[in-house]
């Protein structure tokens, strides 16, 4: 006799074909199959299925079908079967709730997830409060994810996951004092911290003090759990953004002595405290070590290189290793392009600044607001103001916003070329888009303005900027001032622009001051004698010392060889006294006077002239050198020949000279003098190498 062979259902695209043409083999079976295979949208499909065919689904139906919405991540049909289950007086379980938090978690809904939590018929587990933490962490609403976690049953003990996602929240929300003290509580409840948790809270503290993320690194190490590359990575970029690179080199070094393996986000962050630190050397030898650990540059390394070649002037270094990438193959980003644009800008690189630019897309790399900014800024350095104008236009057609920098280095690059009206009208623009000039728009274009003797603009710009309750800086001033061309007129518009600026501090006690002779004492302002062979900023600071104040101010300097009369204002950068000042000396109120001796007879006995010839200055580190080029800013000295000299051991003529200089620029005298071949007598960077062996 023949057994009838029993029915199998061979996999899960068979039972649904079976169950929907024959009704053999039941829901169940067709749902149990289709979950395990993975198939949510069929074991939904026929969930749906059971109301047509009159079958009512059990605890067991419904858990299926939410099982299956938690794997499509369909938070709002898990909410619809949910009432379903409550319509028909069934009570969700444990199990039923953990999936539905699961599914608000996965879609963002920490609300839901929340009010699920405190309102499920079952008691909640640690896998209950985990996951709404984590939902609560996702969110954002830190404050949530912290009274969840302190919600939970004294019995129930916090899981790593909970602690991290707790501890993360608090570092999404920058709340730092929070996370510290989070970290308190946990250990006192005998938590089960683990790495996570440490590094959520190092991370939320190093934003705002390396201190505190280095005290959590401590604790961590104290509480014998072991730092992986994370938590170095964390704690190196903490103390890397606060310029802490000795203490990053020895945290490096710790993580070698543990034997982790350091990768390219370590190195970048290590490079980045020596940015931070002003180390560029040191930035530089981590760079050329960096095979030896068997890690490859990648453009964040790199960036943070050349950046740090960048901040202390060193932009052939930074431009060199931007070279070295390219040669290298190495992948290029917006942040390195950008630092190595800066460095073209403090180099007056204007063309390579053009050409790395135009090179953007090769590396698909699109060029942003600082990215133009940089470049037109290199630009405006070079006088090229109609390659800055052509920037800001192609800004416009690759859809890239100007900012208020880009537009003050537009009108600062006109102003260097006598574009006077361009500058004006590019200031007008600006305010066109809602961009709001800052005090160094405003100065550009007063500058300008006084460059061309345009008075009446002047004054609309100063009273532009008094309407918009921008006050004034004593430059800003003196360019307004200077544009008059008339002295009386000049105190009068600073006398009226004077009372936007606070009330002068008292005066100091000039009776202390050992240091130096003082000449005279007024309200604000303090005349003392510089002796030669001492630095204007060393003398002020002793000087400064003596007083018990730090706030004194040069509105004018003399160079180290140099001696004579130093005014010193009385007060802060933006007291009245320093706005006085340095309004009188940009206006050219203040008349300065000379004697110096140099080489070679320049005139007869009170002859007279004029030296004209602008003047760019160059500063490496912190090392200034002066030499005159069309590239520079204007500079005017008149002199006049007081008195002759032979100086039979050097065989020169000698030339005693009464000096003015009509503008303030560094190294003026002595740059100008040298360019006549007439230099200053003893003057080591720009006079006769001779004459400075014999002195």
């Amino acid at each position: 006799m023949l057994q009838r062979p029993s029915f199998r259902v061979p996999n899960w695209q068979e039972a649904l074909r079976v169950w929907w043409s024959e009704g053999i083999g039941g829901h169940r079976s067709v749902l149990l199959t289709c979950h395990s295979a993975g198939e949510w949208q069929h074991v939904l499909s026929t969930f749906a299925e059971l109301a047509t065919k009159r079958i009512a689904p059990d605890k067991k139906d419904f858990s299926l079908a939410i099982s299956a919405c938690v794997k499509s991540g369909l938070w709002t049909v898990a909410v619809g079967l949910l009432d379903g289950m409550q319509n028909a007086s069934i009570t969700p379980d444990l199990r039923v709730s953990n999936a539905l938090i699961k599914v608000f978690k996965q879609n963002g809904r920490w609300q839901h997830a929340e009010h699920m939590l405190f309102h499920m018929p079952a008691v909640p587990d640690a896998s209950s409060f985990s996951a709404t933490i984590v939902a609560c962490e996702k969110g954002g609403a830190w404050k949530h994810a912290l009274a969840v976690l302190f919600a939970m049953p004294p019995q129930v003990l916090p899981p790593g996951t909970a602690c991290g996602a707790a501890m993360s929240a608090c570092k999404t929300g920058g709340q730092w004092q929070q996370a510290i003290a989070l970290l308190g509580a946990l250990l006192e409840m005998k938590a089960a911290l683990n790495e996570i948790s440490y590094n959520a809270a190092i991370v939320a503290c190093g934003k705002h003090s390396w201190e505190a993320a280095l005290q959590v690194f401590e604790r961590m190490c104290a509480e014998r759990i072991q730092p992986d590359v994370i938590s170095y990575g964390s704690i190196l970029h903490s103390c890397g953004v606060k310029g802490q690179w000795e203490l990053s080199l020895l945290l490096f070094h710790d993580l070698r002595q543990v034997q982790l393996q350091p990768n390219e986000i370590l190195y970048s962050s290590l490079i980045k405290a020596c940015d931070t630190g002003g180390e560029w050397e040191v930035a530089l030898d981590l760079l050329r070590s960096i095979h030896l650990d068997a890690v490859r540059p990648d453009a964040f390394v790199c960036g943070a290189a050349i950046s740090a070649c960048e901040q202390e002037g060193s932009w052939m270094e930074a431009l060199q290793l931007m070279d070295w990438m390219l040669e290298s193959t190495i992948q290029l980003n917006l942040i390195c392009c950008n630092a190595a644009l800066s460095a073209c800008d403090k180099g007056g690189q204007w063309r390579r600044a053009l050409l790395l630019l135009s090179s953007l897309p090769n590396f698909v790399v699109k060029a942003d607001t600082i990215t133009y900014s940089a470049a037109i800024s290199a630009c405006q350095e070079c006088h090229k103001w109609e390659e800055s104008l052509a920037l800001l236009r192609a800004m416009d057609d690759e859809k890239v916003f100007p900012n208020e920098i880009t537009y003050t280095s537009v009108i600062s690059a006109l102003e260097k070329a006598g574009r006077w009206e361009l500058c004006l009208e590019m200031l007008t623009r600006m305010m066109d888009i809602d961009l709001e000039p800052n005090l160094a728009t405003y100065g550009a274009a007063m500058s300008a303005c006084d460059l061309a003797a345009a008075w009446t603009s002047a004054i609309s710009l100063v009273q532009d900027m008094l309407s918009s309750r921008l006050v004034p800086t004593g430059m800003i001033a003196g360019s307004a001032i200077g544009a008059l061309r008339n002295k009386t007129k000049g105190f009068e518009l600073l006398s009226s622009i004077a009372s936007s600026w606070p009330p002068l501090e008292p005066t100091s006690q000039a009776n202390n001051v050992t240091v130096a002779e003082i000449l005279a004492e007024g309200p604000g302002i303090l005349a003392v004698t510089k002796p030669a062979g001492i630095r204007t900023e060393q003398l002020v600071d002793k000087i400064a010392k003596e007083l018990q104040t730090p706030e004194l101010y040069l509105v004018s300097r003399l160079d180290h060889p140099t001696s004579g009369v130093l005014p010193i204002a009385l007060g802060s950068e933006s007291s009245r006294a320093v706005n006085w000042f340095q309004a009188q000396f940009a206006g050219r109120l203040v008349q300065k006077e000379y004697l110096c001796l140099v080489e070679g007879q320049v005139g007869d006995l009170g002859f007279a002239g004029q030296i004209s010839a602008p003047l760019l200055t160059i500063r490496k580190g912190d090392k200034m050198r002066t030499r005159v080029s069309k590239l520079g800013r204007d500079a005017c000295t008149q002199y006049k020949v007081e008195a002759l000299y032979t100086w039979k051991q050097a065989m020169l003529e000698l030339s005693l000279l009464a000096v003015q200089p009509l503008t303030g620029r560094t190294h003026q005298i002595r740059v100008h003098m040298a360019s006549l071949a007439y230099p200053i007598v003893g003057d080591r960077s720009y006079g006769s190498k001779l004459v400075g062996g014999i002195i």
